[in-house]
């Protein structure tokens, strides 16, 4: 049986060992039954993304990037209507949504003047097949948010979404993206494409707002209301005002340090010593992970506990008790992640479309 190794699952493995033990699809492969807000918005963003950037008739076009989301949610919260979900996490939901729909809005406009990329692909699936570990047959597999094309250059894009901007220092030591890296080196697909590195598409889960009319009919000066350059030009447009009566706050809003408080963008280029690099320690982690005498224990921390699903069952380990009557109850097994547009043009090739 062919085994598929993910960055996620190794990230999950050098993280907690248990947790791992718990979730990957190598070992016990459980899942946690009600839906986890940060997850789902990120998911559902993403898809929409991936159709805005699909050439075609709607390529670009935000009014079917937003149905598309609200196509989306619609059909996730059905699903959600089948699990037992309080109301407290219902509003969150909703929040969610709406926030999910602002922050695409903005996108859309933002991109129009910020896009100075060619999309060759509005995303890209990688099957590696890794050397023979323990008598197994693996494959390393991952997916990348696009592939373009930027001054003769090869680039992956990758889409996140985040509650506030990372430490760029860190993006360095990303494993998910280098891992998309080294897969293009090796794909033959790419032979005439290879990345040389990675652009970083940073949506900020901070809703844009309006400039606000003022009970005069003008639009507010405020420094503190959370609009942009972009969306002040089109209700100046809108409302027929004169732009240069908002000389100042036009101003201050075309600084590049306000917008990124939304949506930021970095390019990370990676020299072949560092894919190399990231190679050497990729395999021997999934060497050990496949090690069928691997030994598994917690990695118990403050933060980290506080938002696992699996604090229970690992609370019964600790205490010499056998989780798996406490998982088969209240978790349910993991599927193979596939996109949602996967699943979708699956289905259609299963009817013949």
């Amino acid at each position: 049986m062919t085994s598929e190794i993910h960055v996620s699952d190794m990230r999950t493995f050098k993280t907690c060992r248990q947790r791992w033990d718990f979730s990957s699809l190598l070992r016990r492969g459980y899942a946690h039954e009600a839906p986890q807000k940060h997850l789902w918005l990120g998911s559902a963003i993403h898809d929409a993304l991936e159709v805005f950037y699909t050439a075609g008739e709607h390529y670009r076009d935000p009014n079917n990037m937003i149905d598309v989301f609200e196509s989306i949610v619609e059909e996730d919260f059905e699903e959600f209507e089948l699990q037992d979900i309080s109301k407290e996490a219902w509003s969150e939901l909703d929040e969610f949504a709406d926030l999910g729909r602002a922050m695409l809005e903005y996108y859309a406009l933002w991109a129009a003047s910020h896009d100075d990329f060619e999309v060759l692909a509005p995303e890209i699936s990688l099957k590696v097949p890794l050397p023979d570990m323990y008598g197994k047959e693996v494959i390393y597999a991952g997916r990348a948010d696009g592939l373009v094309k930027l001054n003769d250059e090869y680039w992956l894009l990758e889409h996140k979404t985040a509650s506030r901007l990372p430490d760029m220092s860190t993006l360095f030591l990303d494993e998910q993206c280098i891992a998309y890296l080294w897969g293009c080196q090796i794909d033959e697909r790419f032979k005439d494409t290879r990345p040389v590195g990675t652009i970083y598409n940073f949506l900020v889960k901070k809703a844009v707002t309006k400039p606000r009319v003022l009970k005069n009919g003008t639009l507010s000066r405020s420094k503190s209301q959370g609009t942009t350059y972009e969306l002040y030009m089109q209700a100046i447009e809108e409302g027929g005002y004169d732009a240069e009566d908002y000389t100042e706050i036009l101003g201050r809003l075309q600084d590049p340090k306000h917008s990124e408080q939304f949506i930021y963008r970095t390019k990370i280029k990676r020299s072949p010593e560092a894919v190399v690099t990231f190679a050497t320690i990729f395999l021997a982690t999934i060497g050990e992970m496949l090690d069928p005498n691997v030994v598994i224990y917690p990695t118990p921390s403050w933060w980290g506990c506080k938002y696992c699903p699996f604090r229970t069952p690992c609370s019964l380990v600790a205490n010499g008790q056998d989780p798996e009557p406490l998982l088969r109850s209240t978790f349910q097994k993991r599927q193979p992640h596939r996109s949602r547009l996967q699943r979708r043009r699956e289905e259609e090739t299963q009817n013949g479309a």
